[in-house]
């Protein structure tokens, strides 16, 4: 393994106490960090490797532990992301394989990592699953945009999980809306940082200057007006009754770094034939669409968007209507295709949303990143360092130039 890295006491604890409740007493654990700089802001990520004594590996472990920092912690809802990731995993994936045993589904929806133990003990909570590196499993650069191949397989899994969703809703309805009610969005009702706000508002400011007055005069004008109200719309949009009746469990952390692909063996080929989901912590009752807008309008170019969108949509019902006709379920009736192309005008605000704010980061250049942003130390420190991603360059500019232009193009709604 990489260079050693110590785990938390708490992280350690949890390892210890899960491995005694499997009887295995005689072990060793190298350790070494999961992530680059920039690749992660919300915790600690740690590849653990578990060999007996007799050098036998038994477990490869990643092991993800929430900043106890308390600044960090009174900034974003640390505890109930964990929160919810735990409960993704040991409550919703356990339902999800029983619910497509039942119906003898084969090739199942599975992309997640394998779930082995969790502690949600405020503020060291801990969670410990499959490292999919070790199945051979990669992240993509998150500084380069996605091709055809990746963005189709990402599109059609998306369209597996969300059929599923609505596969377990027509058929056990009560048991659907018992979890939708307990999938409310983590960072609805959470409080409005006076720091975050200003860095919101900045940002959009930026990415309103990125667009022409003159030469995009229809878009700049649509935007500008959207601005003002454009967070509490996204909110609006975020509650759950705003989806109607056409709402599934949201992966909901669509970026580059939350997504992992598997290859053909000719690696010069780099054709992905798997995807697997992580940092399932923002998961949500919501419409498809946070999920396909998130993911679209932050992991492709331009290019890639103007000549084949409409395909990825069509690939995603594609995909979404097969997967559905499997558990006897039609399409048309539990997610018509004319209500998706509502909800993509609709809900789509919030993949821009989140564009504007997240481009930047993504673009980032690793070593243009703070060291110690799980460290900080006051508001003003915070303020500091996370600023940083305020600086945005031409690369923002052009990115989310494009984004804005290609959202005004679908025809979808800025208010």
């Amino acid at each position: 393994m990489a260079s050693k890295i110590d785990l938390s006491i708490d992280a350690r604890f949890l390892i210890e106490k899960y491995l005694e409740e499997l009887g295995i007493k005689n072990y060793t654990l190298n350790t070494a960090s999961a992530l680059s700089k920039g690749d992660n802001y919300l915790g600690y990520v740690i590849k653990v490797e578990v060999k007996n004594n007799c050098d036998v590996v038994l477990y490869n472990w990643i092991v993800k532990s929430a900043p106890d920092n308390d600044l960090i912690r009174s900034l974003t809802p640390i505890d109930a992301m964990y929160n919810r990731e735990v409960f993704m995993y040991s409550e919703v994936f356990p339902l999800f394989k029983k619910f497509q045993d039942d119906y003898n589904i084969v090739s199942p929806f599975h992309s997640f990592p394998k779930y082995y133990t969790s502690s949600t003990k405020s503020p060291n909570e801990c969670i410990i699953m499959e490292d999919m590196n070790k199945l051979g499993y990669k992240l993509h650069s998150r500084q380069k945009s996605l091709n055809v191949d990746h963005i189709r397989l990402v599109m059609k899994e998306y369209g597996r999980l969300h059929a599923l969703c609505f596969a377990l809703k027509d058929k056990k309805p009560k048991l659907f809306q018992e979890i939708a009610e307990k999938l409310d969005d983590v960072t609805l009702n959470y409080k409005d940082i006076e720091y975050a706000t200003e860095k919101e508002i900045r940002t959009c400011e930026k990415a309103l200057a990125s667009l022409d007055p003159v030469k995009d005069k229809i878009v700049y004008e649509k935007f500008q007006n959207c601005l003002p109200n454009i967070k509490l719309r996204v909110k609006q949009l975020l509650k759950p009754e705003a989806c109607e009746n056409y709402g599934v469990f949201n992966h909901g952390d669509c970026w580059n770094n939350n997504i992992l692909f598997r290859y053909t063996q000719e690696e010069e080929t780099f054709k992905p034939t798997d995807v697997c989901f992580i940092d399932w912590q923002l998961s949500r009752y919501g419409s498809p669409v946070f999920d396909l807008s998130y993911f679209l309008f932050t992991c492709t170019d331009t290019g890639t968007r103007r000549q084949y969108y409409d395909s990825f949509i069509n690939d995603y019902y594609k995909s979404l209507s097969t997967f559905l006709d499997r558990f006897g379920c039609n399409a048309e009736n539990v997610f018509p295709f004319h209500v998706l192309q509502d909800h993509l005008k609709k809900f789509s605000l919030f993949g821009l949303y989140v564009a504007v704010q997240l481009l930047g980061v993504i673009l980032k250049n690793s070593k243009d990143i703070p060291e110690d942003l799980l460290n900080l130390t006051s508001t003003k420190d915070a303020i500091q360092k996370y600023m940083f991603l305020n600086e945005l360059g031409k690369e923002y500019e052009v990115a989310i130039r494009a984004v804005l232009l290609d959202y005004n193009e679908y025809g979808y709604y800025f208010n």
